[in-house]
C-alpha cells in the first residue's frame, strides 16, 4: 500500500487500473427528440415537400369524389 499526497492530506494510491462505478448508457435524448419532433430526422426542404405532396392527395381525392358523384347522377 503506497501513501500519496493529495489536497495536502495523506492518501492511499488507488491502482492504475480502477474504474468507474459509473455504468455508461446509451444517451437517449436524441432519440426521444427525433420522435417528437421529425424535422430533426429529415430536414425542413424534405417534410415541406411531404406535408405538399400530402395535400395534392387529399386534393385528388376529394375532387375524385365529386367527378364519381357526377358520374352517378349522369348515369
Amino acid at each position: 500500500m503506497k501513501l500519496v499526497w493529495e489536497n495536502n492530506s495523506m492518501a492511499v494510491e488507488a491502482p492504475k487500473d480502477l474504474q468507474s462505478g459509473w455504468h455508461r448508457t446509451p444517451n437517449t435524448q436524441r432519440a426521444r427528440d427525433e420522435k417528437l419532433y421529425p424535422i430533426l430526422r429529415m430536414g425542413a426542404i424534405e417534410m415541406q415537400r411531404q406535408a405538399h405532396e400530402h395535400l395534392e392527395q387529399e386534393k385528388d381525392k376529394k375532387r375524385q369524389a365529386v367527378i364519381d358523384i357526377l358520374n352517378k347522377m349522369g348515369s
